[in-house]
């Protein structure tokens, strides 16, 4: 392992930023928006349109999202989880994810159960 390879671990992961991921939304292309936080995060507060999938059940993602050619985005509170959870779709082949990174960031719009 080269020393570039070292300090990049986990560090490859395809990024997107709120507004790349709302172009791409307003151009047409269908995305799946998941949420890794836990359920409890996700009824609290959450992107519209998000589905939640806690990064703790991502070894079982590709029962959830069987689709490894589907363009898929992941969020979390900070960008944590969500690098983690792009690391483990990438590793069960999946092309198309892209880490938006956190909710804390989020320009727009969220949801809640709480109201």
């Amino acid at each position: 392992m080269s020393f570039f390879d070292f300090h990049l671990k986990g560090r490859t992961n395809k990024e997107i930023t709120p507004s790349q991921y709302i172009s791409r939304l307003e151009d047409g292309e269908a995305i799946v928006l998941i949420d890794c936080r836990t359920v409890q995060e996700h009824q609290i507060k959450r992107i519209p349109e998000s589905v939640v999938l806690p990064v703790q059940m991502f070894d079982q993602v590709d029962e959830w999202f069987p689709d490894r050619y589907q363009t898929y985005v992941i969020y979390c509170e900070h960008g944590v989880r969500s690098s983690k959870a792009v690391e483990i779709m990438v590793e069960k082949g999946y092309s198309n994810v892209y880490d938006l990174g956190g909710i804390v960031a989020w320009p727009g719009e969220t949801e809640s159960d709480l109201f």
